[in-house]
């Protein structure tokens, strides 16, 4: 019987890393000063990095305002953001 190795241990590849399915907080690319929509990993970089946990946890208490629509991911208009953010 004969064996046939085509690779060797040194060229196998790694495995894949599974995501989470969590968001990591991003910049917005746009001022909160010009009309926009600012997607949930936006606003969690304007809260200073909060955690896709923490965020959807202060969501859930209404210590963040409701998204104001779907497509089918929520977002906030950057005036609610803005508004949000002087009042804290």
């Amino acid at each position: 019987m004969s064996l046939t190795i085509n690779r060797s241990v040194d060229e196998t590849e790694p495995a894949k890393k599974r995501k989470s399915g969590h968001t990591t907080p991003k910049a917005p690319h746009i001022s909160l000063h010009e009309p926009g929509f600012i997607r949930v990993a936006h606003f969690q970089a304007l809260l200073g990095d909060l955690s896709h946990s923490a965020f959807y946890a202060r969501l859930k208490l209404k210590r963040i305002p409701p998204p104001d629509g779907r497509d089918p991911r929520p977002y906030w208009r950057t005036s609610t953001v803005r508004d949000f953010l002087q009042q804290q």
